[in-house]
């Protein structure tokens, strides 16, 4: 026989709160939860990596200054879900961003037994991988400037200020365009007129929903000798995760990673989505083109918006 449901069963709710597929889980690695807390002002824990994989977060009180390698410093607070894909990548800042509270969150971390949770990365590394970082806005006293005069998009090569009011018609204009859309397929051609003999790269899009970053789209491990001219190109197909285009807050982040390069390189990418209307079954194909990604040793990374250059509707 059915029993009727409580309220409690009634009101129950399941809020999504962030949605990530994992780069990199080590074989062998089991889980580990902790909690973490920061008096107010605390500068949290020095520079280091998750050589166990990813780690995943969710802020319980407070703010926290929360920084990865490649990407500029941002501010997470009550209620706000991160990651970190661990492994070679550098955790910069866990800071409390507040002097006068203090701040906690939970993080869940994949561990490899017999490896340190938390490894510490050297003053010298440091300096070495210097050109990685991403610079921001501060207040006075260090802490990061959240007012809207401070908001930042990515330009360029490196991230550039810009007005509330010009990041909010980036923001609707790209809603605007992939209306409806959900994401379906992204290809990237990428040639190189200088061939080179080692090194490779990683090329990875990224958007972001509700302050949270998420992973749209990424490719395998590309080798910089199988890399040619424009007449030689061949089409490198993404792996995608199928999410709704206009939930994007502001226009999708392309990053390319170069990993084991000697000398400097410059790439041309021409970046393909297809995303398609499930209501109207049609199709929409948006294709972004970067003809110059220079990449060398000392800033082996490259950031721009998907700025949308051509669209193309197919029934």
């Amino acid at each position: 026989m059915l029993q009727d449901k409580t309220d409690s069963e009634v009101q129950s709710t399941m809020t999504v709160l962030q949605e990530v597929r994992s780069p990199r889980i080590p074989e062998g690695a089991h889980v580990m939860t902790v909690l973490i807390n920061h008096p107010p002002g605390a500068a949290g824990y020095p520079p280091h990596r998750l050589p166990g994989g990813p780690g995943f977060g969710y802020m319980i009180d407070g703010e926290m200054l929360f920084e990865l390698e490649g990407e500029a410093p941002r501010v997470l607070r009550a209620g706000d879900a991160f990651w970190g894909p661990g492994g070679d990548v550098i955790h910069y800042q866990d800071a409390n961003n507040r002097t006068d509270i203090p701040c906690s969150f939970v993080l869940t971390l994949f561990c490899v037994p017999g490896q340190p949770m938390l490894e510490w990365v050297t003053e010298e590394e440091l300096g070495e991988r210097k050109g990685l970082g991403v610079s921001t806005s501060t207040s006075a006293g260090g802490r990061v400037d959240t007012t809207a005069a401070a908001a930042a998009t990515h330009t360029g090569t490196g991230v550039g200020t810009t007005s509330h009011e010009s990041g909010y018609e980036r923001a609707h204009q790209w809603r605007t365009a992939t209306r409806g859309l959900v994401l379906h397929r992204a290809s990237v051609v990428a040639t190189s007129d200088q061939p080179q003999s080692r090194g490779s790269i990683s090329i990875i899009l990224t958007g972001k929903a509700l302050d949270n970053d998420l992973l749209l789209a990424d490719t395998d491990t590309i080798a910089l000798t199988s890399l040619g001219s424009r007449a030689d190109a061949r089409i490198h197909l993404m792996t995608v995760v199928p999410m709704q285009l206009d939930m994007l807050s502001d226009l999708p982040t392309l990053c390319v990673r170069g990993r084991g390069m000697t000398e400097p390189t410059q790439l041309q990418l021409v970046v393909e989505l297809t995303a398609r209307n499930p209501h109207t079954d049609s199709t929409s194909v948006m294709t972004c083109k970067y003809d110059s990604v220079l990449l060398d040793a000392e800033t082996p990374l490259f950031l721009k918006d998907f700025e949308l250059q051509h669209g193309e509707l197919r029934h």
